[in-house]
């Protein structure tokens, strides 16, 4: 009905938005069925383009019409408001960290991902910042969190070359054979580790970095001096083994730059406990709600 979806006082316009479209229809209803089109005289209405609609997309449509409904009720219980200008200095700040204007961002989305910029308000970043603030007890991190991060990403780090094989009696064969000559290390992985990536670069890794949530990789990998080959070790459901080719320092970034480099720890955190928690407030608010879909 070229209703245009915006927000207001915090409120999602779902609602207005619904009672807009049934005003115009019954105001195209009393004038006589609205015409789209004009097939060799042949009409095609607005109710039949409607009905062929909700058969193509009505369900993913209502899903999303749902959860918008129980995050604006959630909302509403908790007096929670999120308002437009909430809204649009979000978006400014997420068009900041491409580096590019409100209006270059709003235009990529819509030439590049299709999404106008009104949808993108209303149904991206509202329902957004709004599980972020009915999720806000969830989403502290801590100043250990944020230390853990920051030396994931600025601490020292080291190199290994790996030999993987799912059949861990083939593995220790290797292993003999590796650790009797640990030159043949790189030889052996290249020819006999049965992962394809590492295998092609001699069993070579991307620099292991520390909290990365694989402990034991970690551990051993650290433990290690150059040249040294671990035991053999479970990653999944491979058997490993590892050979330390260096140890990195930690890159110490100046200090005029700890605080902004700490804030934008931060809020990355902050995002990923958000997409965790998501999921988490979607079930809670459907396990409480009484919804009946017709």
């Amino acid at each position: 009905q070229g209703t245009k979806t915006r927000l207001s006082g915090g409120q999602a316009s779902s609602r207005s938005t619904i009672k807009d479209a049934e005003a115009s229809g019954a105001g195209v209803q009393e004038a006589g069925p609205a015409i789209v089109a004009l097939v060799n005289s042949q009409k095609i209405t607005l109710q039949e383009l409607a009905n062929l609609c909700v058969l193509r997309h009505g369900e993913e449509v209502l899903e999303n019409m749902v959860n918008r409904y129980l995050i604006l009720q959630a909302c509403q219980e908790r007096k929670i408001e999120i308002t437009q200008k909430d809204v649009d200095d979000e978006i400014g700040r997420i068009a900041s960290k491409f580096n590019l204007s409100v209006q270059m961002y709003l235009k990529l989305l819509e030439n590049e991902r299709d999404i106008r910029p009104e949808y993108y308000a209303s149904d991206v970043v509202w329902p957004m910042l709004a599980l972020r603030e009915l999720s806000k007890e969830m989403l502290k991190v801590t100043p250990q969190e944020i230390d853990k991060a920051f030396q994931s990403e600025f601490g020292p780090k080291v190199q290994v070359r790996m030999i993987a094989c799912k059949d861990a009696a083939k593995l220790q064969q290797i292993h003999q054979q590796a650790t009797a000559n640990p030159d043949l290390f790189k030889t052996l992985a290249r020819d006999h580790s049965e992962d394809p990536a590492s295998a092609s670069v001699e069993g070579l890794l991307p620099p292991i970095r520390m909290n990365t949530g694989e402990d034991e990789l970690e551990r051993i990998a650290f433990a290690l001096q150059p040249g040294q080959i671990s035991n053999v070790f479970k990653v999944g459901d491979l058997s490993v083994a590892l050979q330390c080719v260096r140890h990195m320092p930690p890159a110490n970034p100046p200090a005029a730059q700890l605080a902004e480099i700490q804030g934008r720890i931060k809020s990355d955190l902050e995002e990923q406990k958000l997409r965790q928690s998501a999921e988490t407030i979607y079930t809670e608010l459907r396990n409480r709600a009484q919804i009946v879909t017709v």
